[in-house]
């Protein structure tokens, strides 16, 4: 456990902190995060010409290019439109535009392969991304230097900058970082405005409010739930500090006023002020003509798309109904195992100094909101990602980033706790780099020798690897091919990708020759029960694998 300390407490008020540190001090951290940021934007670029489209990807593409191109925004709207415009503007900008394709997929493949410059497109579109990436790391930077310190703070950030989740997620044309990136602004800004509802934080509070939920509608559950953990502990610090109450009601109900109108003007200029009406709504609201309809049209489809499920794997089972023990699950097998770790240090450092009456404070937003966000997602029938809650791992790298920060300045005997630090980043290091360029498919020691029997969809079989099996198709020279890929091309545009013509693997029928099959079409076949159509593979071994999710087999033909 920590040693006691008569030091100075580390952590002073937002107040204080704001009287003694400018915000650009000390320089030489601030050199010292911009510099990890450029390390992994450099990881991120050297995947671009590797992986292929993942599965979303041309569907965010389509929806950002109607944005941009036609004024409109139809296709599929339980996603907001501020990353998908985001990812479609580098396409735009080259000349690409909207084909008007009833499809959301084909529209975007299309795109895709405008000028039949496939890469150069596509890497355009995650260059989109990459804005939310810089976004997050700075936030995070800025949250964990207030709350926790500079040497904290750095942890944090450099844990956050290379995690594969992070580096995944950062180089794809989809929603997840820029989610990521806005959830963690907006409620860094709300705990700001709690401190002090001025003008120019409720400008910022409203502004990065609207800014989330026009990015995800999880916004709609994971910002209350977090905003809340922030106010408990606020309003646990009563007896401490000045108390919130104190503030004058009309200053609080005029600054949360402007944080309204605020962020709904920024959802209404999201959907191109749009005005017209929602039918989804009951009784006669569904004739009543509001501004940005398809924002209320969108959380109902996401509702629906709850409560009707979504096929899923996990641990070997296939569901439409999700599991409550999913995400943990995911946490477990997808996080490093020195970041957790790490985590449970930090974590019980913070718990501890609660416990001992010394009261909470800021260090313990990060874990409350991690367990906030956690324990909803966990209520959901939708899983099928870690992307899902990839916001819970800024929260996690500051955990861990205060637990390294202890562990080498607090923990006694000091020689064996800073040997044991620099084991456990060495370790982290280790397995993370190995990984590269493979982050999406990333799992840690618990499960890495076979991954596919604990989860698969955008955990590990996302699409990603077509182009690597185009790759070594060719240097096989392979021409004949049986296929089930878990992917949004089209087959004609397999083709574009430098495939053989591929015959897609029937169900139930054992076929010879050269096959490939998509991890997610092993595990869920068809995508229909009983999900077994593919199952009399297992009885085969794999000539090889083709990045992390395809298996590569050759079956010769009986007789032979």
């Amino acid at each position: 456990m920590p040693a006691q300390s008569n030091t100075p407490e580390l952590i002073t008020s937002a107040g204080d902190r704001s009287r003694y540190t400018a915000f650009f001090e000390p320089w030489w951290a601030w050199t010292l995060v911009l510099v990890f940021i450029l390390v992994a934007l450099t990881r991120i670029f050297s995947t671009y010409s590797i992986f292929s489209q993942t599965y979303d990807e041309p569907a965010h593409i389509a929806r950002g290019m109607e944005w941009l191109d036609k004024g409109e925004y139809t296709y599929f709207l339980e996603h907001p439109p501020l990353a998908p415009v985001m990812v479609a503007a580098g396409p735009y900008l080259y000349g690409a535009r909207a084909t008007s394709h009833p499809s959301r997929f084909q529209e975007g493949n299309a795109i895709l392969h405008t000028d039949g410059a496939y890469f150069r497109n596509l890497t355009l579109a995650r260059l989109g991304t990459l804005p939310f990436f810089i976004l997050a790391t700075l936030t995070l930077w800025l949250w964990a230097k207030r709350d926790f310190n500079v040497a904290a703070g750095l942890l944090a950030a450099g844990i956050f900058t290379t995690l594969p989740s992070t580096l995944a997620h950062s180089g794809l044309a989809t929603t997840d970082m820029a989610f990521t990136a806005m959830f963690l602004l907006s409620l860094f800004a709300f705990r700001l405005w709690l401190e002090r509802p001025a003008l120019p934080r409720s400008v910022f509070l409203g502004t990065a409010l609207g800014l989330v939920l026009i990015t995800k509608f999880s916004a709609l559950a994971y910002f209350p739930i977090s905003a809340a953990c922030i106010t408990l502990v606020y309003a646990s610090q009563h007896g401490r500090s000045r108390s919130l109450l104190s503030i004058p009601w009309i200053r609080w109900a005029g600054s949360a006023a402007v944080v309204a109108l605020l962020c709904g003007f920024v959802i209404w200029s999201g959907y191109r002020f749009s005005f017209g009406t929602a039918e989804s709504l009951p009784g006669v609201l569904a004739d009543l003509p509001l501004p940005a309809p398809e924002f209320i049209l969108g959380i109902r489809t996401v509702i629906n798309h709850n409560n009707e499920g979504h096929l899923s794997f996990l641990l070997g089972e296939a569901g439409r109904d999700g599991w409550w023990n999913y995400f943990p699950v995911v946490i477990a097998v997808k996080t490093p195992l020195a970041i957790l770790a790490l985590l449970i240090i930090g974590s019980t450092t913070i718990v501890g100094r609660v416990r001992s009456g010394r009261g909470a404070d800021s260090r313990l937003i990060p874990a409350l909101a991690s367990l906030a966000i956690l324990g909803f997602a966990m209520t959901s029938n939708i899983n099928i990602g870690q992307r899902h809650i990839l916001p819970i791992y800024p929260f996690f790298a500051m955990i861990a980033g205060f637990g390294a920060y202890t562990l080498w300045c607090k923990v006694r005997p000091q020689p064996i706790a800073r040997t044991v630090l620099v084991l456990l980043l060495i370790a982290y290091g280790v397995s993370t780099g190995l990984a590269h360029p493979n982050h999406l498919a990333y799992f840690n020691e618990m499960a890495k020798s076979h991954p596919e029997n604990v989860l698969v969809d955008s955990n590990l079989d996302w699409g990603q690897d077509i182009y690597r099996l185009a790759v070594r198709l060719e240097e096989r020279n392979i021409d004949e091919l049986w296929s089930c890929l878990h992917s949004s091309h089209r087959r004609p545009d397999l083709v574009k990708l430098g495939l053989p013509p591929v015959d897609k693997l029937p169900p139930y029928k054992e076929r010879s020759g050269w096959i490939a099959v998509s991890m997610t079409c092993l595990k869920l076949g068809t995508l229909e029960p009983p999900y077994d159509q593919y199952d009399w593979l297992e009885a085969h071994e794999p000539v090889e694998r083709i990045g992390r999710s395809i298996f590569l087999y050759y079956i010769p033909p009986e007789g032979d």
